[in-house]
């Protein structure tokens, strides 16, 4: 089965601050939000007592979002404005925009023009690295993610025969002068993961450093991906071929039968993994559409049965 993800999420201080960021500057739709909580919670994103609240945005595409969390147990630090792309994580969003003039005006940034694109970089209000370019979509999505990584063998390992991901045979673009790295030495790798591209880096100059002492999904920065999936089993055939290449599970899947199953993963170099299936049904209460009434009683159920 290819890879389709459906949601990438960050870690924020201020949810609010990041939601108005990232809307205004690309004209994403504010769909809703959500507060998580709870031992499912607790279990699923491996971390005793976490507790947070999130917003999620939506481009023109179904079934993909754009999710910010704030954490208010544990609290999150610091630690994207102070990391560099060459920094185990995952290091950079890359957004497509029609065009790119506007986009640069709000944000105050130059346009440059490399391997035949027109794109700039900038940083959001947490110090995440993002990437823009300008590229043949109907609006602004968001279309990549970059990583980097300790090993780049094991890292395929996980997303391409873990999660599905398909290697493309084009070299992956090196974006690097964006940012003014000089004569890095590392081995890059693009991979098509149905919604966004993966770019796997794996840097031997400059030296990067490792995942940060304590690290938790609460800590700023992007927080994961998630494959999406058309029913639970899809997910168990998933989870499968990821525990096969060494990706571990937080926790069972926690289900509710004919509307959602959802668990995050390690892979086995830390990098976090969301797997998730909602049915049209409980599209609203997940944010994958803007939520309506019966949506929020629908959410407040699962949460008060969890």
């Amino acid at each position: 089965m290819s890879a389709r993800f459906n949601q990438v999420a960050i870690s924020v201080a201020d949810r609010e601050v990041s939601l108005a960021f990232y809307r205004d500057l690309f004209d994403l739709n504010h769909v809703g939000g959500t507060h998580f909580s709870g031992k499912a919670t607790e279990a699923v994103q491996g971390m005793k007592g976490a507790s947070s609240n999130c917003s999620w945005l939506m481009d023109d595409r179904p079934y993909f979002q754009f999710e910010i969390f704030q954490f208010d147990c544990p609290l999150g630090r610091t630690l994207a404005s102070n990391r560099q792309p060459q920094d185990i994580g995952y290091s950079r969003l890359i957004f497509s925009v029609p065009a790119l003039a506007p986009v640069a005006a709000r944000a105050g940034v130059e346009i440059l023009e490399l391997h035949g694109k027109r794109t700039l970089y900038l940083r959001d209000p947490d110090g995440i690295a993002v990437q823009i370019i300008e590229a043949d979509v109907p609006q602004a999505r968001l279309t990549g993610v970059a990583l980097s990584v300790p090993e780049l063998e094991i890292a395929k390992r996980s997303f391409v025969e873990g999660c599905g991901c398909t290697p493309l045979s084009a070299p992956a673009p090196d974006w690097g002068q964006l940012w003014g790295e000089t004569g890095a030495d590392k081995d890059m790798v693009l991979l098509d993961g149905g919604t966004v591209t993966l770019e796997l880096n794996q840097y031997r100059s400059p030296v990067p450093q490792p995942w940060a002492d304590g690290y938790t999904l609460a800590d700023h920065g992007i927080l994961n991906v998630a494959l999406g999936f058309e029913s639970a089993d899809d997910i168990r055939k998933t989870l499968a071929a990821m525990q096969a290449v060494g990706t571990k599970p937080n926790a069972p899947l926690v289900t509710a039968p004919g509307l959602c199953a959802l668990t995050y993963s390690q892979d086995p170099q830390g990098f976090s993994i969301e797997t998730l299936y909602v049915s049209k049904i409980a599209a609203g209460a997940f944010g994958f559409r803007k939520a309506n009434l019966f949506d929020r009683i629908l959410m407040a159920i699962m949460k008060a049965t969890s």
